[in-house]
């Protein structure tokens, strides 16, 4: 199966613009390990997956944040993920928080939950007429696994597949999404780790890619002991 085109010019460049830092943790400093942060690729990424599911959402449904992801709850001003509706059905509201990591400890998890159901609630009451479906999207995975849903039994919880029923026209199928994932997607998000070109393919394509640009590689040849 070739890559999907629109995810390879829409997801690509995104995974490609991520930065890599080293690594603040004082228990490695002190061990003198120099290493990249793992915590800040991941963070970096799950922006990726935010950012790209909103451009989707943009170009294929009725996106509610374009001018903005900010919403007054009580007052105070509260920062949402995504907020679309179908383009066939204007009358049904999605409201998600992105997650790519569920797990919370035992006093985030009633946070957030809290935040998302308030949030919801000023949504409903902002738009009456409209059902309003809330829950976290799990931007990177394509079923939610039951284990998932029962520790989560108080809040719903979206896959990729669940999206893409929801949706209409979309230049990429479920199949070409995972695909993605596994070939062109993993490549790209791999080569961020500093490590990457101490393994054998990352080595390779180092070699491969100073001899397209004119140098000449050559190995070092052991020498024999007397």
């Amino acid at each position: 199966m070739r890559v999907n085109k629109y995810l390879k010019k829409t997801l690509t460049p995104l995974i490609n613009d991520i930065t890599v830092s080293m690594t603040d943790s004082l228990q490695l400093k002190i061990f003198q390990i120099d290493d990249d942060s793992k915590q800040s690729i991941l963070i970096q990424m799950g922006n990726v997956w935010e950012t790209f599911w909103n451009t989707v959402f943009s170009e294929y449904a009725n996106n509610l944040l374009e001018n903005g992801n900010l919403i007054k709850v009580d007052g105070k001003n509260r920062q949402i993920d995504h907020l679309f509706s179908s383009k066939d059905n204007a009358d049904v509201l999605y409201y998600f928080e992105s997650k790519c990591n569920l797990n919370f400890d035992s006093e985030k998890t009633p946070a957030s939950n809290r935040k998302v159901a308030e949030v919801s609630e000023t949504i409903k009451n902002e738009n009456p007429e409209k059902e309003t479906l809330h829950g976290y999207f799990i931007p990177c995975i394509i079923d939610v696994s039951p284990e998932m849903i029962k520790k989560y039994k108080n809040i719903k919880l979206y896959g990729v597949r669940d999206v893409l029923s929801i949706l209409d026209g979309l230049p990429f199928t479920i199949e070409e999404f995972e695909h993605y994932l596994h070939t062109e997607g993993r490549k790209t998000f791999y080569k961020k780790y500093r490590w990457f070109w101490e393994t054998d393919i990352g080595r390779q394509e180092m070699i491969e890619y100073l001899e397209a640009k004119g140098y000449t590689i050559t190995k070092n040849k052991k020498k024999k002991r007397v």
